[in-house]
C-alpha cells in the first residue's frame, strides 16, 4: 500500500473488507478504494457475500475476523460490521459466524480452522438471527435461531423475498471446494454470484411467481440488458419446473429472429437461473395497448393492431420452424 495514501484510506489485508460492487462512491461501510474483487486467496477469507444490488458492499470476511454482525443501528451504540439502512432491518439484525461461536467468544478449535484455510474441508459458515423484527430468511425459510449455510444460498433480511421498496439479499459463495474460483477453469454456470459481477442491476421491469425481471447494465460495455432471475426455492420439490426452465434455455438459445427478444447470455447457481436477454425499452404490450391516447376507449386502431398481430405471428411462426 502506497503510503501517500490518507490514512482513513489504508487498508489491511486481514481486516473487515466490504467492496463496492461498481459504484464509484463509498458506502457507510466501505473503507479502502481497491478495485472490486471477488476471487481472492483462501489464505484471507473464509466467506464472500455477494449482493444482489449493486449499490450495496461485497462482503469479504478474512480469517482474523471470526464474526460480522448486520444491522441498521450505527456501530458505536449497536456494535454492527455492516450497516443497513433499511427500515425493515433491525437495530442489531443478524451475527454471520465462522463455525458456531460460544457465549465467551469461543469456537472452533484451532486445528480445525487451520484445516478450512489450507483447504482440506469446507468452512462451517453459521448465521444467526438475533430476535429481528422483521426475520432472516435462507432461500425463503425464516431462520428461527441459527443455521448453517450452504454454498450458493440466499440470504434475505427483512423480508423473505423482494418488495418494491425493500430488497436486501446476499448470495453465499463458500471459498472451500464447494465454492467455484474464477480463472480456474471453472464454467460461469458454477460461480455463485456471477451475474452480479459482469451486471450491475437496476430497476425491476415486472415480476411473476417463480421469477422477476430486471434491467441491468454491463459494467464492461456499458450495453443496457434485462435480466430475469428465475429463485430455485419458490419452486422447491418441482422438478417439472426446473425441467421446464432448463428447457426454456435450450430453445431461447437458438432463436434469432427481429420479433423476438434475445437471450444474449445466462447464469446458473444452486439458487438461481439468471436469463440475460436483450434490452427493449416501451414497456410490454398489455401496458402498450392500455396507454394508447384513443378518447373513445376503444384501444389501438385496427390498422396498429393487425401490424402488431403480424409481428407475433411471425415470431410465432419462427420458432415452430427452429424447435424439433
Amino acid at each position: 500500500m502506497s503510503q501517500s495514501l490518507p490514512q482513513s484510506q489504508r487498508y489491511d489485508d486481514y481486516t473487515f473488507e466490504p467492496t463496492q460492487l461498481s459504484q464509484p462512491y463509498f458506502s457507510q461501510t466501505q473503507n479502502s478504494t481497491f478495485a472490486n474483487s471477488q476471487v481472492e486467496p483462501r489464505r484471507k477469507y473464509w466467506a464472500i457475500f455477494i449482493p444482489t444490488q449493486s449499490e450495496r458492499d461485497i462482503l469479504k470476511i478474512p480469517w482474523s475476523k471470526p464474526s460480522i454482525q448486520l444491522g441498521r443501528g450505527p456501530r458505536v451504540l449497536s456494535k454492527n460490521d455492516v450497516i443497513l439502512p433499511e427500515k425493515r432491518i433491525s437495530n442489531i439484525h443478524c451475527k454471520i459466524t465462522l463455525g458456531i461461536q460460544g457465549p465467551n467468544g469461543s469456537g472452533s478449535s484451532i486445528p480445525t480452522i487451520q484445516s478450512w484455510k489450507d483447504g482440506e474441508a469446507e468452512p462451517e459458515v453459521w448465521i444467526e438471527d438475533l430476535k429481528s423484527s422483521n426475520g432472516t430468511f435462507i432461500n425463503g425459510t425464516r431462520v428461527t435461531s441459527r443455521r448453517m449455510l450452504i454454498h450458493g444460498d440466499e440470504i434475505s433480511l427483512g423480508h423473505s423475498g423482494t418488495l418494491d421498496n425493500h430488497d436486501v439479499r446476499y448470495i453465499f459463495r463458500s471459498v472451500g471446494g464447494k465454492g467455484a474460483k474464477m480463472g480456474q477453469g471453472s464454467s460461469k454456470h458454477d460461480m455463485v454470484g456471477a451475474v452480479y459481477e459482469r451486471y450491475q442491476v437496476l430497476d425491476r421491469l415486472g415480476k411473476g411467481t417463480f421469477a422477476e425481471v430486471r434491467k441491468a447494465v454491463d459494467v464492461e460495455t456499458g450495453a443496457l440488458r434485462a435480466i430475469k432471475q428465475i429463485i430455485k426455492h419458490r419452486f422447491a420439490g418441482n422438478d417439472k419446473t426446473l425441467e421446464f426452465f432448463h428447457r426454456e434455455i435450450e430453445i431461447t438459445k437458438s432463436l434469432e429472429h427481429e420479433n423476438i427478444c434475445r437471450l444474449l447470455d445466462y447464469y446458473e447457481d444452486p439458487q438461481h437461473i439468471c436469463l440475460v436477454l436483450e434490452y427493449i425499452d416501451g414497456g410490454d404490450l398489455l401496458d402498450y395497448i392500455m396507454n394508447w391516447p384513443n378518447e373513445t376507449g376503444g384501444g389501438l386502431p385496427e390498422h396498429h393492431a393487425a401490424e402488431l398481430s403480424v409481428q407475433i405471428c411471425r415470431a410465432m411462426a419462427y420458432t415452430v420452424s427452429v424447435i424439433p
